[in-house]
């Protein structure tokens, strides 16, 4: 009798002296048993049992993050430049043992290059600041919730169904007979307590039903999670309903995506989160703009930092390690963006890496502040003893007040008054911002006006505060602490 690893062995071969390109399909196929004859050859080595346990570790490090995961490859899947494209996230909690999340997007489908760095844990093939992910580890999170992910993509636009790359992590039942046709039916046992499941993908042999209809329905690629117990739909669930809370808003930094669905179950309405924008005015590297997201408008300020400057300052960091080399392939210039309110209560502070980070990552003002900062690997805090982190909060002090001076003449004054505030009053902890605010030569307080002048804004330098029998200027007025409530 031949052994299977032999068998595997002769297969493999055969398949790779086939010319030419190989089928999705044939391409799955050839990735998992390569990838299991590697794991045959020295079964006695820790180092596959070493990676499942790193891959269950990192996943169990983004339980709360999911679905913020899972928005954030759909929005990278969709290019920088091409028009804006739409995501759809579903639940039905009613499809299968415990309900089953769905993950729809619009942008490039699945290529060879995609498959292979989403089987590999690390392997990203995205460039820093090119795309929201870019360690390569975030699809891991989708195994807090569901044992067996599946995927289903386009060859191109213009397929009428998912006929490129679709597979599946397998339920043992599925990859027991995955094994057995391929004559290793015999080293199933061992392969699935072994490996990691990321290594284990097999190729689709049907489609479900609602993933036929996202087909007609034009979207590119779907992820497809049978969510694996109560706990796991209790979680989903949870965090749809943040999403779609829009507190803060998850679209406002995402200019790639038109449209953003979230529906918690097929028989309610789902909720569209959209975002629209109008550019007020353009100065230099400065654009100010509104935008709407919801019932919720916004003063956006976006302030563009050339790529040289960023790579010199990221090749200091790679030099004194505080940055890993990854980022010497950092793509184009960056953005950092500021957002304050355009009408009613001020925002509670939050800082962004193009989705919103951590509950306690608060911006240093009632507002929102996006850069890409090198973050922790979950992306809920932004790492400490990092230049460009110092440089890219630094920039946004500039931005702040470069924003506040166009929208005195951009906003109608009622919404210049909170806007401007809102942006240059800081944390009174940030001695750099007030000392920049302070001695601006810019008229940033709305005054009440004197007669005989006309002027309803004045600098810091020149403004009096009237505390009863007492004047005040805001420096004098900061320094006794009279302003703290403000952020002085």
């Amino acid at each position: 009798m031949i052994d299977g690893r032999d068998s595997l062995l002769g297969r493999v071969a055969n398949t790779e002296a086939i010319a030419g390109p190989v089928s999705p399909h044939e391409h799955i196929r050839r990735e998992t048993l390569e990838r299991i004859q590697h794991f045959l050859s020295k079964p006695q080595l820790r180092v596959y049992r070493d990676l499942k346990g790193m891959c269950e570790r990192v996943s169990d490090s983004y339980r709360d993050r999911v679905v913020v995961e899972l928005l954030q490859n759909a929005h990278d899947a969709h290019p920088a430049g091409a028009p804006p494209g739409r995501i759809r996230i579903a639940l039905d909690p009613n499809e299968g043992a415990c309900g089953t999340l769905y993950v729809a997007n619009e942008g490039a489908g699945f290529a060879q290059r995609n498959f292979d760095a989403l089987c590999s844990p690390t392997l990203t093939t995205k460039n820093v600041n090119e795309a929201i992910g870019n360690k390569g580890v975030g699809f891991l999170s989708v195994f807090q919730v569901s044992s067996h992910p599946e995927v289903y993509s386009r060859l191109s636009d213009t397929s009428g169904t998912f006929d490129g790359y679709c597979f599946g992590f397998a339920a043992d039942g599925t990859l027991r007979t995955f094994l057995e046709t391929e004559e290793l039916g015999d080293h199933a046992d061992q392969i699935i307590a072994s490996m990691p499941r990321l290594y284990l993908a097999c190729p689709a042999s049907s489609f479900p039903v609602a993933v036929q209809k996202l087909a007609s329905e034009r979207f590119v690629t779907v992820i497809r999670l049978p969510l694996k117990s109560d706990d796991a739909l209790t979680a989903v669930q949870r965090q749809l309903a943040l999403l779609s809370a829009q507190t803060p808003p998850v679209q406002l930094f995402l200019p790639r995506i038109k449209e953003l669905s979230v529906s918690m179950d097929p028989t309610i309405a789902a909720t569209v989160l959209e975002r629209h924008c109008e550019v007020l005015q353009v100065l230099d590297d400065t654009r100010l703009l509104k935008a709407r997201c919801g019932i919720r408008s916004f003063i956006v300020a976006e302030k563009t930092v050339p790529h040289q400057t960023m790579l010199d300052i990221i090749l200091r960091d790679i030099a004194a390690e505080a940055l890993p080399e990854a980022w010497e392939d950092w793509t184009g210039d960056a953005i950092v963006s500021i957002a304050v309110a355009a009408h009613g209560d001020p925002l509670e502070p939050r800082l962004y890496n193009f989705l919103p980070m951590g509950e306690g990552a608060k911006a240093p003002f009632s507002g929102y502040l996006d850069a890409p900062f090198f973050a922790t690997l979950d992306r809920l805090r932004v790492q400490d003893g990092v230049e460009v982190n110092t440089f890219l909060l630094d920039t946004a002090r500039q931005l702040a007040l470069d924003a506040a001076a166009l929208a005195l003449t951009s906003l109608s004054r009622s919404e210049a008054r909170q806007a401007v505030l809102d942006l240059v009053l800081w944390n009174k902890t940030d001695a750099a911002m007030r000392e920049r605010v302070l001695t601006s030569a810019v008229p940033l307080v709305p005054t009440v006006p004197v007669l005989g002048r006309s002027e309803d804004w004045a600098t810091f330098q020149k403004a009096k505060i009237w505390n009863g029998d007492v004047f005040l200027s805001p420096p004098l007025g900061c320094s006794s602490h009279r302003l703290s409530h403000r952020g002085c």
